[in-house]
């Protein structure tokens, strides 16, 4: 079994301002989002030749409808207008950056006795920046370890992060990886 979560939505809405009578894309976005049940629609913004401004402008407001629509929102190539906007994720095209660019896999061991989780969200300085793909006890190291992705620059071995654990922080510290390497 995939340890990959299931998409919820069963529709997925590529926004095109250019062909959306009126010109009022914010507009058509929220119509569309109204009429169908929550969680049922992803939206893509799309817009390709916008300038980094207007876009984020464009994907803080899609933010909001997305939020109450129960939508997530993903952006289209643009990494940083993604995270700024706080969207749910990003439409990485084949030519475009690396995956590894945008998110690094790291590994981390708790500094108390609790266990970072799949799906956990990771923070740094108070602020989500990643999420726990693993997490589990490591009996010969005496220590609870995991993976997370985090954004490269803050991936460096010896940073402090959080990992939210049913709301509350537990501090962890990044580590090289593997974890262990057996002697020669």
């Amino acid at each position: 079994m995939s340890s990959r979560p299931r998409v919820g939505f069963r529709l997925y809405l590529i926004t095109d301002r250019k062909v959306v009578k009126g010109g009022d894309l914010i507009g058509a976005c929220e119509a569309a989002l109204t009429a169908a049940p929550p969680g049922a629609v992803a939206l893509q913004l799309r817009e390709k030749d916008l300038p980094a401004r207007e876009l984020y402008e464009m994907a803080t407001r899609l933010r909001e409808i997305c939020t109450r629509a129960g939508a997530p929102l993903i952006v289209n190539d643009r990494v940083d207008v993604a995270i700024a906007a706080g969207a749910d994720g990003v439409h990485l095209p084949f030519d475009s950056i690396g995956v590894s660019m945008a998110r690094k896999l790291v590994g981390f061991e708790m500094l108390e006795k609790r266990i970072g989780r799949d799906g956990y969200p990771v923070f740094i300085g108070g602020q989500e920046v990643g999420r726990v793909t693993s997490g589990c006890p490591a009996p010969f190291l005496k220590k609870n370890i995991g993976m997370a992705y985090v954004p490269p620059k803050s991936s460096a071995i010896g940073t402090d992060i959080e990992i939210s654990i049913r709301g509350q922080a537990a501090p962890a510290r990044i580590v090289a990886l593997p974890f262990y390497k057996r002697p020669q």
